[in-house]
């Protein structure tokens, strides 16, 4: 007899309990490897499913600078600067390893934007593949998010201000995105604001919802905008997350610099406590004013921190033994 859907929903998350069985990687432990020492605070990173690249924004004048995830200091410019007086990127994700979107704004108005990358020329930024109106809002103190399911079948847009929705939903066609509009989106209610987004390799979205100085509250969903799954990540000042494709591994830059909530990479663990899900966050590597990270493999992330120049680092993390992966959140009861 066939197990209803709740029932099959519910097995999956608690699978997601078998996360991690072996002793977590502390801090010290973790490898650094600098990539590029940058002139200018990388607000921003996307990385295509080949992992063999990471995208940079710079905030100074919009342009997007790519970077070889394994060869020190390469890189390049692949859209070229926006005018002063015209929209500017605040977001940016990977629609292929060729097509690159990203939220804009131009004074009250927001844009979704693509451009097709050319692999020895920077593209105009003026001249874009695709431009999707998003709506009318004043400028935001918090940055919007970008965030294109694996599946690489739709995308969503996070963090709007008011009077916009806080979410937005659009589907993808090859490399041209469809209406874009809050449909099949999760309620937000009170849980807050988005601070950040990612996806597993179910395709279900996870949202960490910022209250203030408490720490973030973390949601699972699926494509029709159904809660799975609602825990308190017990991290704060979380700021982006991005999700392993192959073992369904979170990653997250998060702290408040407190003695036990340093900033800096951080893992988020599932486990027990009275019989009760709870996630349990551990600190892969302290790292100064983290702002942005992009999961290249199911074994390294790269992170952008620093201050007015920002370093971009990748981190050779110890890979989940087999039996833990296994049993991971991606795989269907």
């Amino acid at each position: 007899m066939e197990r209803p859907h709740g029932f099959r929903t519910m097995l999956r998350r608690l699978a997601w309990l078998l996360l991690f069985t072996s002793a977590p990687a502390a801090a010290s432990d973790t490898p650094l490897v600098t990539l590029a020492d940058t002139e200018f605070a990388a607000a921003d990173l996307a990385c295509p499913a080949n992992g063999q690249t990471v995208f940079c924004l710079d905030p100074r004048n919009g342009a997007v600078v790519a970077v070889d995830s394994h060869a020190v200091a390469k890189r390049r410019t692949v859209i070229g600067p926006a005018r002063a007086d015209g929209p500017r990127p605040l977001a940016i994700a990977c629609i292929d390893s060729n097509t690159l979107a990203a939220v804009c704004r131009s004074g009250d108005a927001w844009s979704l934007r693509t451009w097709r990358l050319q692999p020895d020329a920077a593209v105009e930024f003026s001249a874009p593949l695709q431009e999707v109106a998003l709506g009318a809002a004043a400028e935001s103190a918090f940055p919007p998010r970008l965030l294109v399911g694996p599946s690489r079948d739709w995308l969503l847009v996070a963090g709007l201000p008011a009077p916009l929705p806080p979410l937005l939903r659009g589907p993808i066609a090859g490399t041209r995105v469809g209406k874009v509009a809050d449909r099949g989106c999760p309620p937000l209610a009170e849980q807050g604001r988005v601070a950040a987004v990612a996806a597993n390799r179910l395709d279900e979205t996870m949202l960490f919802a910022a209250r203030g100085d408490r720490s973030a509250r973390l949601s699972f969903h699926d494509l029709s905008g159904r809660t799975l799954l609602d825990l308190d990540s017990t991290l704060p000042a979380v700021r982006d997350a991005a999700c392993s494709p192959a073992d369904g591994t979170l990653w997250v830059i998060g702290g408040d610099g407190s003695a036990d909530r340093p900033a800096g990479l951080w893992r988020l663990d599932a486990a027990l406590d009275g019989g009760r899900q709870i996630v349990r966050p551990v600190c892969i590597a302290r790292l100064a004013d983290p702002q942005a990270v992009a999961c290249i493999s199911n074994t390294a992330v790269v992170v952008a921190h620093g201050g007015a120049g920002r370093t971009l680092v990748r981190l050779d993390v110890i890979p989940r033994p087999p039996a833990a992966a296994a049993t991971g959140p991606g795989v269907h009861p």
